[in-house]
Order: C-alpha cells, then structure tokens, then sequence
C-alpha cells in the first residue's frame, strides 16, 4: 500500500519528539497524517496585505514535506485541480496556492 510505503520515512528531525512548542505538536500531526496516513490536509491563512502569509505557508510546507520546492507554489486554483486530477502528485506532496493580488489590495500590487 503507498500509504505503507511513504510512511516508511521518518518525518524532519524538526517534527521528533519532544515537541518544544504546541504547534510544533500540531505540524507533527499533519505530517502523520499526510505521510503515513496518506489522508489530505487543507489549511487557510489568512490575514491583511504584508502580514506574513505566504512566508507561513512556504515554512509549513517545508516542515511537512521535505521535497517541497518552488514548483509546487501555485497562483490559481485550476492548477492545483488539474495536477490532482492528471495524477501529478504523490502522498505527502504540499502544495502552496497563493492567490497573490486577487483582493481588494490590487492596485497596490504591481507585478500582477
């Protein structure tokens, strides 16, 4: 089973025991879910313009996916819809979409 397969691996020496913060804890938990239990895991952040959010989700990706990397940082959800739909995806792949000037701050971003 992939689920067996991919849970195999241990997860990032920052995700071992003991936890030195709750969130710490909670990443861990993801990471099980997503690699050994081969279950999906969607989280939102959200906040206003310069606050963060992307930075966030870029570091939680990393923490619960190691092979993570600029490739997997989407702008629109169909891209994300059509890699899982064609199979372009394997258990315990996170995926970043940041819908990055699709607010009401639009016109403070330029390179849209």
């Amino acid at each position: 089973m992939a689920s067996e397969a991919r849970g195999a691996h241990e997860p990032p020496e920052d995700l071992q025991p003991p936890f030195e913060t709750y969130e710490t804890e909670i990443l861990r938990r993801v990471w099980d879910r997503c690699n050994r239990r081969n279950e999906h895991f969607v989280a939102a952040i959200v906040g206003r313009e310069g606050v963060g959010k992307s930075h966030t989700a870029l570091k939680i990706a990393r923490l619960v996916d190691p092979s993570f990397d600029a490739d997997r940082v989407l702008h629109e959800g169909t891209e994300l819809v059509k890699r899982l739909r064609d199979g372009e995806h394997e258990p315990g792949n996170a995926y970043v979409l940041d819908r990055r000037c699709s607010s009401s701050a639009r016109r403070t971003c330029v390179s849209c």
